[in-house]
């Protein structure tokens, strides 16, 4: 059987995009773009959002750049500067270059070297009032002004394409859209027509005739049909191919004679999205032209939709009104209900779920109990009473346990509340009290339902009112004193997950199986209990309690606090505080689901769990979630990564602070920061609601990660010069596993005086002034010893040669002369100052100053005193000497103790001998020693009277010590000086 060209083309495109419809997890996302207090109450005339994910808008104020986190106002004072005109139009283009249309005059933002330039209209264009800015297929920007011309840029200037208001052509046209639809091929809606251009020629392709004129806007499917608006009459579909046209059948297009305003924008299946003004969102089927209405899967909120102005982004549809809101379609395998838009309102926290037959969810939150349509989004709120957890009962009637109402029936037809009666002699003094704050049930039997309630437990007849507490030993009274957070009833036996650990009953006792950890939820599997703890993750145990399995976030849990555990279709689902994980119990494998894949929170909620035919529903703290687990394993996340840019750099220069906002559109941006520009912060962000996450960021590679928050700043003071790369990185559920987002390199400039060179030419100089110093020294050393050297040779000359003279002559006139005692006393004298000189002039000659010099002159001294008095002595040396220098301070006052010292005991010994020991060591140690008494007469008392004061007083010129004094027989010298 033969096709037509036509239906073959419709039945092979059917064929590819039906595996799209039958597996792809559509949704849809809407949010209020959370706008700062500057523009969020002024009125915006037009917004765009670039190719880095910058929202830019325009308000009576000025233009301004918006990245989720900084907002930047040009206007005629702003660097660079605005022309103080209105702006009419903004388109944001591929090569990052921000149009701005000022009607009379074309201006480009060069984003990426951050400059503004005036495109010039030429002599023959130079009447023109602009009216569209579009860009075309290969980044041509076309504009079309209010006569009917169409332009394209080139080189900074204005070229006609087209002039549809030419003479001979379209009386009084006016281009309200350019679209290039295919290379060289440009298609505008003018007076009411569509008209195609090609190669500057226009034509009209062939319609039949329409009710009323075209209007804006227009969207041409990748199949060649076209969607547009006829005025009064809504959207209609045009194939080009066939020339037919045909009126949509959708609720919008029978509004009335007020028909909506519109925005097309494509879906990531291959439909057609349609936000229609002040009526919903809808979905066309391009294959079969059918229209569906999406508005319950976008929100309940139809407030939503009264947007005047719009725009698009990709499958992104942005809504303009005193504020921004968004509708996104997402591959999702969740379906989210009340989960709010507006980051800035109170969330709707979900603490309670239960599926009715009736085909309504009904809900416990903190605004209210409510009770939903899951298809249409339709909700109805109930009578007051924070319902904790539901239960539904034989008759349709649903069990609610509340937090501060107690136990309480609710009817779904006549949707009333009623109390579950309780008798007052129960099992508990405080039975009132305990039965008020209720946080979980379990169902016994027909009539006896389990209630667990902030402190303790307890069996109640529904009928009757009568209840008693499960009693048996010691772990009876820790369960009753403990918050029952979940009962599970598991063949003879009852499971309670408490805030003191899990418990078990048998009928009999009460048996603690796991102590010392909260657990909120609990999942009785086989021979196991999967407990979900508080900040501990998920534990597996036996049924002695005993931990055989432990899931966290350091093997790859989403969060440490489970607060809800469910098991559905072989797999354990655990709700944490941050995100959801689904586990199979068999392999241990996990796999995590965030905001990324379309929650509507990280943090979901104790109790708020529940399944209904083969669906798992939770509750977060923004709305609830659902999903089923076939959806959920056959879901593959695109990999999108978080949309997330650097957008500006600011550092710190005395009184100058330096900026760039280019960041967002500059590649391989790299920064380079002066030498006083150690303080500097770093702006990252975006308007995607992914961008909502925990950061982390480090200098380099080899850095550990510190955590930033949630605020999109990182701020650095004190930096030591250097090249660094900072990572900003995300944990993505799974323990210590970072993924990075974002990196910048960074090199901070030395200052002159932190330079290599300058560190080379400060040792240079400090060698050179050590040197100097050093020479200086020398010089200073070698003209001492010239001059004590010339010193004592003039002292030997001249005044030795004087007293040896007087010292003979002396001598010889006291062999003559009758006054030979005098004389005598004179030549004893003169040879006593020759002596003395000689020792003057040895200490101060610089041809002596080693310690072999000090050595043979000590020895020499022992001689000649041996040879005048008759005295015996023994010398014991010491230690390496030889070669080693001596100041000229320690060889002359070293020498003159050691002279006095054995003067004194030759002179004061009672025996005629004495020992001498000389050591060099660390330090030169010297020790005189003499007899003290002899043939039991002792030595006078003065032997060490003022000649060891005076001993005393040289060694210490020399920083050295000096002891004397008797030891027994003996009387002892000991010196210790320094070299």
């Amino acid at each position: 059987m033969q096709y037509p060209a036509t239906r073959r083309f419709r039945l092979t495109a059917l064929f590819l995009l039906l595996p799209l419809y039958l597996c792809a997890g559509d949704g849809f996302r809407f949010r209020y773009i959370h706008l700062p207090p500057a523009v969020r109450d002024a009125s915006i005339g037009t917004a765009v959002v670039d190719r880095a994910g910058m929202l830019w808008l325009v308000t009576a104020s000025g233009l301004h750049r918006y990245d989720g986190n900084q907002l930047l106002t040009f206007n005629r004072l702003s660097q660079p500067a605005l022309p103080d005109k209105e702006i009419s139009a903004l388109h944001p283009d591929r090569f990052d270059r921000l149009w701005i249309n000022f009607m009379t005059e074309l201006w480009y933002f060069d984003l990426q070297r951050w400059q503004l330039r005036r495109v010039s209209f030429g002599k023959s264009h130079g009447d023109a009032i602009l009216q569209e800015i579009t860009e075309g297929r290969n980044g041509t920007i076309y504009i079309s002004d209010r006569t009917g011309r169409l332009f394209r840029v080139e080189s900074d200037s204005l070229r006609l394409v087209a002039d549809l208001g030419a003479k001979g052509s379209i009386p009084g046209a006016v281009i309200r859209q350019i679209d290039e639809v295919k290379p060289g091929e440009i298609w505008v809606i003018t007076n009411g027509k569509l008209a195609r251009i090609r190669q500057g020629r226009v034509d009209f392709p062939a319609m039949p005739p329409l009710p009323e004129r075209i209007a804006v806007p227009a969207y041409y499917h990748s199949s060649g049909k076209i969607y547009f608006n006829v005025v009064n009459h809504g959207m209609y579909v045009y194939n080009p191919r066939t020339g037919k046209a045909a009126q949509l059948r959708a609720a919008f297009n029978n509004a009335g004679p007020r028909r909506p305003r519109f925005l097309l924008f494509p879906l990531l299946n291959g439909d057609v999205g349609i936000v229609a003004y002040r009526t919903g969102v809808f979905r066309v089927n391009p294959l079969t032209d059918s229209v569906s209405d999406v508005t319950s899967q976008v929100s309940a909120d139809s407030g939503a939709i009264y947007a005047p102005r719009t725009f698009r982004t990709g499958t992104t549809a942005y809504l303009v009104n005193n504020n921004i809101s968004e509708i996104a379609h997402v591959h999702t395998p969740f379906h989210n209900l009340l989960m709010t838009p507006a980051l800035e309102s109170r969330a709707v926290s979900v603490r309670s779920i239960l599926r009715h037959p009736d085909g309504w969810l009904y809900l416990g939150t903190y605004n209210g109990f409510i009770r939903i349509n899951e298809s249409t989004g339709a909700q109805e709120k109930l009578p007051p009473g924070f319902v904790y957890t539901a239960m539904l009962w034989d008759d349709g009637r649903i069990l609610a346990a509340t937090e501060g109402d107690g136990l309480r029936w609710f009817d779904p037809v006549g949707r009333k509340f009623s109390n579950v009666p309780m008798a007052a002699d129960g099992a508990f003094p405080d039975a009132q009290q305990r039965g008020r704050y209720l946080t979980s049930l379990a169902r016994e039997n027909d009539s006896l339902v389990w209630v667990g309630a902030y402190s303790g437990v307890y069996l109640l007849n529904v009928y009757t009112g009568a209840y008693v507490a499960p009693k048996g030993g010691a772990d009876a009274n820790v369960l009753q004193d403990a918050r029952i957070n979940k009962i599970v009833k598991s063949g003879n036996h009852v499971y309670f997950a408490t805030s003191a650990g899990v418990f078990s009953y048998d009928g009999n006792n009460v048996h603690r199986i796991l102590g010392d950890v909260s657990v909120y939820s609990l999942v009785v599997r086989k021979n196991e209990l999967w407990a979900g703890t508080q900040g501990h993750g998920v534990w597996v145990l036996d049924e002695s309690g005993k931990v055989k399995r432990e899931f966290n976030t350091a093997n790859g849990l989403a969060g440490n606090m489970a607060y809800t555990l469910l098991e559905q279709d072989g797999q354990i689902i655990a709700g944490t505080d941050g995100g959801l994980a689904l586990i199979d119990p068999h392999t241990g494998d996990l796999r995590t689901y965030a905001r990324m894949q379309h929650l509507p929170s990280n943090e979901f909620n104790h109790s708020a769990a529940a399944t209904w035919g083969g669906r798992v529903y939770l509750g977060t703290i923004n709305g609830m979630t659902s999903f089923s687990i076939p959806e959920l394993l056959q879901y593959r996340d695109a990999g999108d990564t978080i949309p997330v840019r650097f957008t500006s750099f600011s550092a710190g220069s005395g009184n100058h602070i330096r900026h760039r906002y280019d960041l967002p559109y500059t590649q391989h941006a790299q920064l380079e920061l002066g030498p006083d520009e150690r303080s500097f912060s770093l702006h990252f962000g975006g308007i995607a609601p992914s961008i909502d996450q925990v950061y982390y960021y480090r200098l380099h590679d080899d850095a550990p990660w510190t955590e930033l928050g949630r605020q999109q700043e990182m701020r650095f003071a004190g930096i030591a010069p250097g090249r660094y790369r900072i990572e900003l990185a995300v944990k993505q559920g799974s323990g210590d596993r970072y993924v990075t987002l974002l990196t910048m390199p960074v090199t901070v400039r030395p200052a002159w005086f932190e330079t290599l060179l300058f560190k080379l030419g400060c040792i240079a100089v400090a060698l050179l002034i050590a040197w100097l110093l050093f020479r200086l020294r020398v010089r200073r050393l070698l003209r001492e010893q010239r001059l004590r050297t010339k010193i004592a040779g003039d002292l030997h000359d001249e005044v030795g040669s004087s007293l040896t003279r007087i010292y003979f002559k002396a001598d010889q006139l006291s062999l003559k002369h009758t006054e030979r005692d005098a004389l005598q006393k004179i030549a004893d004298s003169s040879k006593r100052a020759l002596g003395a000189m000689s020792d003057m002039v040895w200490s101060i000659d610089a041809r002596f100053d080693t310690a072999g010099d000090l050595v043979d002159r000590i020895r020499d001294y022992l001689s000649s005193l041996q040879q005048d008095l008759d005295i015996a002595y023994t010398f014991e040396l010491t230690g390496a000497y030889e070669g080693k220098r001596l100041s000229q301070v320690i060889r002359q006052n070293f020498f003159l103790i050691f002279k006095e010292a054995v003067n004194n005991a030759a002179r004061y010994s009672s025996e005629p001998r004495m020992a001498v020991r000389l050591s060099f060591a660390e330090d030169i140690d010297l020790r005189i020693s003499n007899p003290a008494c002899g043939d039991g007469v002792r030595i006078p008392q003065y032997q060490g009277g003022q000649g060891v004061h005076h001993m005393q007083q040289r060694a210490a010129r020399m920083k050295g010590v000096l002891r004397a004094g008797r030891e027994g027989d003996l009387f002892i010298v000991e010196l210790r000086a320094p070299w």
